[in-house]
């Protein structure tokens, strides 16, 4: 059985953060605040001021857990760092608290799966995931 089978009486998660970017580029921060997701965006390394606060619905972050149960997130080493983490980094975390299940894991140029300075398919899927968990919450679409 999947996690959000398992899950359901603790959705939505007690805790959410995810960041990534960088010195120059762009990035993205998540972040729960009770039941709302805070999103906001940055464009070479410029605040933007896009902030979106989002509202996942109960079968949303089903959908989400299942897909982060696929991509293997919960399986993560708690850090990552790669080869060049001192100049022209890549730094990202997440961090995630549903019922029983927690993961926290960060890196700088490294990723799951690789620990090389080019994000791994499963880094690279749940950065898909993320961007379509965004968009869906703000369109009220279903996740692929």
């Amino acid at each position: 059985m999947g996690l959000a089978g398992r899950n359901t009486g603790h959705l939505p998660p007690s805790f959410f953060v995810f960041y990534i970017g960088g010195s120059g580029g762009p990035s993205l921060y998540l972040r729960l605040e009770g039941d709302t997701l805070i999103c906001e965006r940055t464009a070479g390394g410029r605040y933007s001021g896009d902030v979106l606060e989002l509202a996942p619905g109960h079968d949303a972050w089903e959908a989400f857990f299942a897909a982060l149960e696929r991509i293997g997130v919960w399986d993560w080493e708690s850090e990552y760092d790669g080869v060049h983490a001192c100049s022209d980094v890549t730094y990202w975390h997440l961090r995630l608290e549903a019922g029983e299940r927690t993961i926290s894991s960060r890196g700088a140029n490294a990723y799951p799966g690789t620990g090389a300075d080019e994000p791994s398919e499963s880094f690279t899927a749940l950065l898909t995931l993320l961007y379509s968990f965004i968009d869906m919450c703000s369109r009220r679409h279903s996740l692929p």
